[in-house]
């Protein structure tokens, strides 16, 4: 709600420059102006002057005024009507109205005839469903009708089956209202699709949820993204669709529907141009792909939380997006359960250095921070520029609408790894190169196993199993350091390899996984037996449908050359341009691409994969034809056994 003192101060400067708005408003304090629409649906434009939204007909919202237009304080800010859909009434002639006017329009449309009688025209004023309107006697002769009052005192009959009372937020069960908002949000099926409309004339995605819950006493925001402010909300389940229930939302990226029940929604579309149920479950009749892909939908949402004072976040995570000289980027995403927060506060350095500290306080950028998918350019971001590992911290908070909630502290996951990088004027690399005279004496395991960073430490790592940046979206069982282990045999060979590189090209290796514990192979077992788990399809298997053909095309397998510790996934980094060489692909994309001779390289990628591929099998190791980064030393110590020891340092 605005302040009323700054309402009375801007609407004494409007009224003084403005004497037509000064006559309409004559009756009016000026600090408690208020308008009740007296359109039908009275459209409010965009600043392309395209329709954003609409008010319907009985409508109340506290008003400010300018020059012929009156801004409205919508839920979701100030919006401009003309003022020859609305009236213009004091905060007690308001309040008047909304209790008086008990009594909503359930059809489409409903006319308000002069006479008690079918024929009876012309009509008084033909209302969309959600129209407010008072209900007085019933007609003695036909029962069927009932005296109609509307916002400027005029009379005519309406029939009754046509309305219903008003209905108000926690008068029914929970159980009760979400049978209320999906028998609610069928009465639109059908209903044309119309850019920022509300009513069966035309309405559109937000503009359907926003009147179910309107219908059943709750106001929601007119937008398809629970930002801060929301009545509803969030609410991640993993794709679990046990853990949803009818009357909660869905919601894509710029995109609103409501949750049925068995996995089926509905919502106003573009593509359909109406109002339709989908499915989101593949062998349904009404499946409809774009919209069931896990990367498509950014959250969940619910009028009934099951902690309605707590904020919980479920991941914290981060996206490299700049490696330059001795500066490494991120970008940081969030995903919580709770009211949308309006504030939140990262730690990138982590928690024990509190003085480093990112803010964020407005609407949008917090929206972005808890909403956007992870590729968003948007994100809030932060530069490192020292080497080491850091731990990101965030909290949240919600103190809106007297709410004054927060989540606990929640650290990251997956640290950030920082190497810092050879500068363009450093020394020669080949003088860089690390000769380690006793490399006998370096410590092993048990098993032999060494770690490489003690035998190669120019050797870069990026262990994504360690993170949730991997096909599976989430750290990898076993994997408890960020490090790459291998028998000394193949670390060795990898030695020579790197030496060779950067003597001779200026690049060097970078290390995505070495040896794989068992358990970690049965952690990726499990994920493909979940069909329900698509998170990460977008960046890692967009091609795979059915999550068993991980099996088929060899992606995923019950045991892994890994976990006898002479495998390695890797790739080349180009010292000099401080970047990944191009290989036309990502490292574990599940597809065709990924196939060392892919028809569809260009020139430089197929040279760089060769390059890779010859250097590796002159020192040793073998390579398979679908995975350009894997190879396998020839000689390996363990050919038969499969390891399960977890890898950290020993």
């Amino acid at each position: 709600m605005l302040n009323k003192n700054k309402l009375f101060l801007f609407l004494n400067l409007l009224l003084i420059f403005n004497l037509s708005a000064a006559n309409a408003v004559a009756n009016v304090n000026s600090y408690d102006a208020y308008a009740i629409a007296t359109a039908p649906s009275a459209p409010i434009l965009a600043g392309d002057n395209t329709l954003d939204d609409e008010l319907i007909y009985g409508d109340v919202r506290p008003a400010v005024i300018s020059g012929d237009k009156v801004l409205l304080e919508m839920s979701y800010g100030l919006a401009e009507v003309d003022a020859k859909y609305i009236k213009l009434v004091s905060q007690a002639e308001a309040e008047r109205w909304r209790d008086e006017a008990a009594y909503q329009v359930i059809t489409p449309f409903a006319d308000v005839q002069p006479e008690a009688a079918t024929s009876s025209y012309p009509y008084v004023i033909t209302l969309p469903r959600g129209a407010y309107l008072k209900l007085g006697e019933i007609n003695s002769e036909d029962t069927r009708y009932a005296k109609a009052e509307l916002v400027d005192g005029e009379t005519g009959w309406i029939r009754r089956p046509l309305v219903r009372p008003v209905r108000h937020w926690g008068e029914f069960s929970e159980e009760q209202t979400r049978k209320n908002l999906i028998n609610d949000a069928k009465l639109y099926l059908g209903a044309s699709y119309r850019w920022g409309g509300l009513t069966h004339a035309g309405v559109d995605c937000s503009g359907l949820i926003h009147m179910v819950y309107r219908l059943n006493g709750l106001e929601v925001f007119r937008n398809s993204r629970p930002k801060s402010g929301h009545a509803l909300a969030l609410k991640h389940v993993e794709y679990d669709f046990n853990n949803l229930k009818p009357g909660d939302t869905i919601h894509w990226n710029g995109h609103v529907g409501m949750y049925l029940g068995g996995g089926k929604y509905l919502h106003a579309n573009a593509k359909d141009f109406k109002a339709v149920i989908n499915s989101l479950i593949s062998s349904d009749a009404d499946f409809r792909e774009d919209l069931a892909d896990i990367q498509a939908i950014n959250t969940f949402a619910t009028a009934f939380p099951e902690e309605p004072d707590k904020l919980i976040i479920k991941e914290f995570y981060a996206d490299k997006f700049l490696e330059s000289g001795d500066e490494a980027g991120y970008r940081f995403y969030v995903r919580v359960d709770g009211y949308a927060p309006s504030e939140a506060v990262i730690y990138p350095e982590g928690i024990d250095s509190p003085e480093c500290k990112i803010v964020i306080s407005d609407d949008r950028a917090v929206w972005r921070f808890v909403y956007s998918d992870r590729h968003s350019d948007k994100a809030p971001e932060y530069i490192y520029s020292k080497s080491g590992i850091y731990k990101p911290a965030v909290q949240l908070f919600n103190n809106l609408n007297n709410k004054n909630i927060s989540s606990d502290v929640y650290e990251m996951a997956a640290p950030i790894m920082i190497n810092k990088i050879l500068s363009s004027d450093a020394a020669p690399v080949s003088v860089e190169i690390k000769e380690i005279k006793n490399i006998k004496d370096i410590k092993e395991n048990e098993h032999g196993f060494v770690m490489l960073s003690d035998v190669a430490p120019e050797i870069m790592q990026e262990i994504r199993y360690y993170s949730s940046y991997n096909f599976v979206g989430s750290k990898i069982n076993g994997y408890e350091e960020p490090s790459a282990m291998l028998t000394r045999k193949a670390a060795e060979a990898l030695k020579a390899v790197n030496d060779e590189l950067m003597q001779n090209y200026n690049y060097c290796l970078k290390i995505y996984d070495a040896y794989r514990p068992q358990r970690a192979v049965d952690h990726f077992m499990r994920w493909a037996r979940d069909k329900r788990d698509m998170k990460m399809r977008k960046d890692f298997y967009p091609e795979i449908k059915n999550k068993a053909d991980v099996f088929k095309r060899g992606y995923v397998a019950r045991k892994s050359g890994h976990s006898r510790g002479s495998t390695v996934d890797l790739t080349l980094y180009d010292l000099k341009a401080k970047q990944d060489l191009d290989m036309g692909g990502t490292f574990d994309y599940f597809g065709a691409k990924s196939h060392y001779d892919y028809n569809k390289l260009t020139q430089a990628q197929r040279a760089n994969r060769k390059l890779l591929r010859d250097v590796m099998l002159k020192h040793g190791f073998k390579a398979i034809s679908t995975e350009w980064w894997h190879f396998t030393l020839k000689d390996e110590p363990y050919p038969n056994k499969y390891f399960d020891f977890e890898i950290k340092k020993f």
